[in-house]
């Protein structure tokens, strides 16, 4: 799942050991993960210490907010309304070679062949761990996109506008035969996106207001449900 957590008074040395105990109790866990939201009029931000390029940072404003507990209920209410987001793609074996040499990797597996050369992972070459990510990116304008360079189309409304990444969950489901349905090069994979809830949460320590919202991605190849990502 994914959070959101909007501050409305906080100051700075409230929120930084808010923001560690949260991170200490779940960025180190993949059973749970954490998008933090805030309002988009920041008069401080603090950097994650976990999070990956392109996570937003905490952003704070002292400015009065509507309630979590009504923008999560109309969050969720929009997107029961409306059918999962379905995209199909071919997973282009380039996108795993320039991720690889990207990550300072000369190869995708222990004794396959060098990525360096001009050749791609021929089709059929299973996908690592986590390389699904550079797959069905967001396909919008920059001016379409949240002020941190992040897809907004899961975002509550304003002003729950500024999110931080703090952790995530994957999991490889067995097929039929007892085997895990691996993503391969060259494979035609459709993705479906899922909102799964949204919940208006109070933090005991500083009364600060969150919505933790939880998003569903499930990928599919011939051979059924390969991967499901949880964010």
């Amino acid at each position: 799942m994914s959070s959101s957590l909007f501050c409305s008074s906080a100051s700075p040395s409230r929120l930084s050991p808010l923001f560690h105990r949260i991170h200490r109790g779940y960025g180190g866990t993949y059973n749970r993960s954490w998008r933090q939201l805030s309002t988009s009029q920041a008069n401080f931000q603090e950097p994650s210490p976990s999070s990956p390029p392109g996570a937003s940072n905490i952003a704070i404003s002292t400015n009065p907010a509507p309630a979590a507990s009504v923008i999560a209920s109309k969050f969720i209410s929009r997107f029961q309304s409306l059918p999962p987001q379905t995209r199909t793609q071919t997973l282009d074996g380039n996108q795993v070679q320039l991720l690889s040499l990207t990550l300072n990797r000369r190869s995708l597996y222990p004794g396959s062949p060098a990525l360096s050369n001009a050749r791609a992972p021929e089709a059929g070459t299973p996908i690592p761990p986590g390389y699904h990510l550079v797959y069905f990116t967001p396909a919008f304008l920059e001016g379409e996109l949240g002020l941190d360079g992040t897809d907004t189309s899961y975002n509550p409304e304003p002003p729950f506008t500024r999110r931080m990444w703090a952790g995530g969950e994957v999991r490889w489901p067995l097929g039929q035969d007892g085997k895990v349905n691996l993503l391969r090069v060259g494979q035609e994979v459709q993705e479906t996106t899922r909102v799964l809830s949204a919940e208006a949460k109070v933090v005991k320590a500083t009364g600060e207001e969150m919505v933790v919202v939880g998003v569903e991605k499930v990928f599919e190849n011939e051979h059924g449900v390969a991967l499901v990502d949880r964010r």
